[in-house]
């Protein structure tokens, strides 16, 4: 992944954040949980980038597989979202909901990874 498409990736992250920031006409306070729980979803990454560097990142030789971003974090979050009575878990949630729907959007559409990857393997 070339550092034009990582740039590419995170405005489109950020327009998703100023989207629901405006979508919802949300205080600095507000909006500024949106962007950090925008950043904070990316945590799982660190891993990747401890273990192997920040090259490993930018590569791709096969999916990785992120502790936070399937189809579970999905739908836990989507559930948080919806049933949370204080609004700014309900911004957290519906934010890292936008955030991975955009991952999921990218990797089967745009990268054409399928969705393996977003499943949740069972140790059998």
């Amino acid at each position: 992944m070339s550092l034009k498409y990582i740039v590419f990736h995170w405005f489109i992250h950020f327009f998703l954040a100023f989207f629901l920031i405006l979508l919802f006409n949300l205080n600095l306070f507000y909006s500024f949980l949106v962007f950090l729980s925008t950043l904070l979803i990316d945590l799982d990454h660190l891993t990747i980038v401890l273990k192997k560097g920040l090259k490993e990142i930018t590569k791709f030789t096969k999916p990785k597989k992120y502790f936070l971003h399937n189809f579970l974090f999905l739908i836990i979050f989507t559930f948080l979202s919806f049933s949370s009575v204080y609004f700014f878990l309900k911004v957290i949630f519906f934010s890292f909901i936008l955030h991975l729907l955009w991952d999921l959007f990218e990797d089967v559409l745009i990268f054409k990874m399928g969705i393996k990857h977003w499943l949740i393997k069972r140790n059998n």
